[in-house]
């Protein structure tokens, strides 16, 4: 760090992770999507002008597994995620890795991350970030 005056000017901190508000809903029951083949395009098309006539399905119910969680993490710094079993450790280690996406929120990745993953009565993910490469 260098003073001037009364001012001490410290380095400009790289954030590795930034993490705004993500949330993560999942769907129970309702219609299941799939992969559709040419012939699946084509029967659906022509039974698509009946479907009105058909009763709507009821309304899928969902739950949240992750919901108002905010913070930055440095380049370089070690971050560990505790908490009780259901909270949304597991939820946010996907979303960080990349494996899913959060359905509301932001989150922002610069460089690489390492996840170490404890089971214990109180889960423990660490996340070791890495310079960019």
């Amino acid at each position: 760090m260098t003073e001037t005056g009364n001012v001490q000017e410290s380095p400009p901190t790289l954030i590795a992770i930034c993490v705004r508000n993500p949330g993560k809903k999942y769907q129970l029951g309702g219609p299941q999507e799939k992969d559709l083949t040419l012939r699946d395009a084509i029967v659906n098309s022509v039974k698509a002008p009946f479907k009105r006539f058909h009763r709507a399905p009821p309304p899928a119910k969902g739950f949240w597994t992750l919901k108002d969680v905010s913070f930055d993490v440095e380049q370089g710094e070690v971050v560990g995620i505790i908490g009780r079993n259901s909270v949304g450790k597991l939820t946010l280690q996907k979303i960080l890795s990349r494996i899913t996406a959060p359905t509301e929120g932001t989150v922002e990745l610069h460089g690489r991350s390492g996840v170490v993953t404890y089971t214990t009565p109180l889960a423990c993910h660490i996340y070791r970030l890495l310079p960019h490469m």
